[in-house]
């Protein structure tokens, strides 16, 4: 299958997957309003970092082997499940350690941490096991359909919740429980699709060393990416010019969701990069689609700027409800960020094709001391408005020295990225009628 045809499989059906999460975000932010919200999602980030740990990033080990074809996709499925099991059972016997302080600051009990903990951990690392395995095989229908449908239904138990009479405890129970009913269901249909059963086994010894080095690496790199997207909570959820309710770090994480959902094109097109320069085929596309693609994103994203400046004070209130009033400003200022994130995943995602992890490592330290030095000096004692323009510096920061990479390898122009043509359009068409929505 051709670069244009698997991205636009991957532009269709992981887009459609993404809208369910942006419709699950809306929904669960007006049923537990901004401090509600902010608690949990900063919950989630927590156990995503004891995610990373705990699973010593083998699911990316996973996704560059499977992509490249060097280890059978049979092992790595065979593996994927019993990693993800060992890795529960290490989650399990080790959250406590984190519980005091949740629960010193919450109602929350031991069981439902342990609950929330486990349910969210095992099922983000089934998920994203097996829709690489997935994805490695350019198949974006059938993951992705599937989670689409178990989105829908979550979106329709929060809406429902007060005419269906669950408390607020009953949703979150709820809200955790999917994410493990999630990847229990892609793992399912990953082993009856290609009848795993009936090859079972797991790498060798040989094909250990290859993964676990890579996966070495993958962890350096995801720890490192974790401090630069998320470390700034911290500093906003303990600042002084915080509110003591947690409203404000509710507002500034649901600007950090907007950020998210803003990467979520250049990640879906990241998927089709990644598989395609792991597997050394069609590379000069690759490189060709990326300038194009970087300077529409100029275009895109200045255009954004002027409607969220125009509209977004009242905008924001009415979306997710009235506690999020304090969005406007930090929006405004991570926006030239966020804009260099979506340059910075392209590129980190070629690189990592390439097995090029370090290079990608290189530009994180150097965005995460920017962080770092930036919030203790300015967000602790400024907050959530501080906080925002802090990331926006370290991100460009983290595109730049990538982009300095890939033009020594390429020998292309600042302009070549960022100064848009009065050709692109034409060219952005037609490498969209190349592309195909069939399956």
């Amino acid at each position: 299958m051709n670069f244009h045809r698997l991205l636009m499989q991957s532009l269709v059906w992981r887009g459609i997957y993404f809208f369910t999460i942006l419709l699950l975000n809306i929904v669960l932010s007006r049923y537990l309003k901004a401090s509600g919200a902010g608690w949990v999602y900063y919950l989630t980030y927590w156990f995503s970092l004891l995610l990373l740990v705990a699973s010593f990033s083998m699911e990316s080990a996973v996704t560059y082997y499977a992509s490249n074809k060097r280890i059978s996709h049979h092992k790595l499925a065979w593996l994927s499940l019993t990693w993800s099991v060992f890795v529960a059972v290490i989650i399990a016997l080790s959250i406590n350690l984190y519980f005091g302080e949740i629960k010193n600051e919450s109602d929350i009990t031991r069981d439902q941490y342990v609950f929330y903990a486990v349910s969210y951990i095992s099922g983000i690392l089934l998920l994203n096991f097996f829709a690489a395995l997935f994805y490695a095989e350019r198949n974006f229908f059938l993951p992705n359909l599937i989670m689409v449908i178990l989105n829908i239904v979550l979106v329709a138990c929060i809406f429902f919740a007060d005419r269906f009479g669950l408390h607020v405890n009953e949703v979150l129970y709820t809200y955790f429980l999917f994410f493990i009913v999630v990847g229990v269901s892609l793992l399912l249909a990953y082993i009856i699709r290609h009848r795993s059963w009936q090859h079972i086994g797991f790498p060798s010894r040989d094909e250990n060393r290859l993964l676990f080095r890579y996966a070495f690496l993958a962890l350096a790199a995801n720890l490192v990416f974790f401090l630069v997207y998320r470390v700034d909570y911290w500093f906003v959820r303990h600042s002084p010019a915080s509110s003591p309710d947690g409203s404000d770090l509710g507002n500034y994480i649901q600007v950090s969701k907007h950020g998210q959902m803003l990467l979520i094109l250049p990640q879906i097109i990241a998927s089709a990069i990644f598989p395609q320069t792991a597997s050394e085929v069609d590379r000069e596309t690759v490189r060709n689609t990326l300038a194009v693609l970087s300077r529409g994103f100029v275009v895109v994203y200045a255009l954004l700027l002027v409607i969220v400046a125009a509209v977004g004070q009242w905008l924001f209130p009415f979306v997710y409800g009235p506690t999020f009033d304090k969005m406007y400003w930090p929006t405004i200022l991570i926006l030239p960020g966020i804009w260099a994130l979506t340059v910075m995943v392209l590129l980190a995602a070629y690189f990592s094709g390439k097995g090029n992890v370090k290079i990608n490592i290189y530009g994180g330290l150097l965005s995460v001391v920017i962080v770092l030095v930036g919030n203790y000096f300015l967000t602790y004692r400024y907050g959530m408005i501080a906080a925002a323009g802090i990331s926006s510096i370290a991100y460009c920061a983290y595109m730049f020295f990538l982009l300095s990479k890939f033009r020594k390898e390429y020998q292309v122009t600042l302009s070549d990225f960022f100064v848009p043509r009065r050709s692109d359009w034409h060219l952005l068409k037609q490498q969209f009628r190349k592309l195909n929505f069939s399956k």
